[in-house]
């Protein structure tokens, strides 16, 4: 596994804007094929995987914020910053994902025909 981003406690990137649109930091070379969002019940905070063609597999620490109105609806100001935590590679396009019911491990495939299961915070 290779681990990305800073080592420190601010996050890589932060936007805030009305349009719900928000930039990560290090993000595949090729196409995303898979995004997969921890559940709102993870007792870790919120992550954030993405699987691509580039073969890689990776993982985003997320803090949002809204400050006023709700972030689904038109008003207020809502916010998204992450961090890169960690990335592995499929010998083929990565193409799924999903999060454990408990939201400590992530389970890839990729058209290497391969499975794998790696914990999200391991450094």
């Amino acid at each position: 596994m290779t681990l990305f981003g800073n080592s420190g406690s601010s996050f890589g990137s932060s936007n805030s804007n009305n349009t719900k649109e928000h930039t990560v930091q290090e993000v595949p070379a090729d196409t995303v094929s898979r995004l997969q969002f921890t559940g709102a019940n993870s007792q870790n905070g919120q992550f954030l995987a993405a699987t691509s063609w580039a073969n890689d597999v990776r993982i985003w620490q997320v803090a949002t914020q809204n400050s006023g109105g709700s972030s689904f609806g038109n008003s207020g100001n809502f916010q998204m910053a992450t961090q890169a935590k960690a990335m592995k590679n499929h010998e083929g396009p990565a193409l799924d994902c999903c999060w454990t019911g408990d939201n400590t491990k992530l389970f890839s495939v990729g058209a290497d025909k391969k499975g794998m299961l790696w914990g999200s915070r391991s450094r």
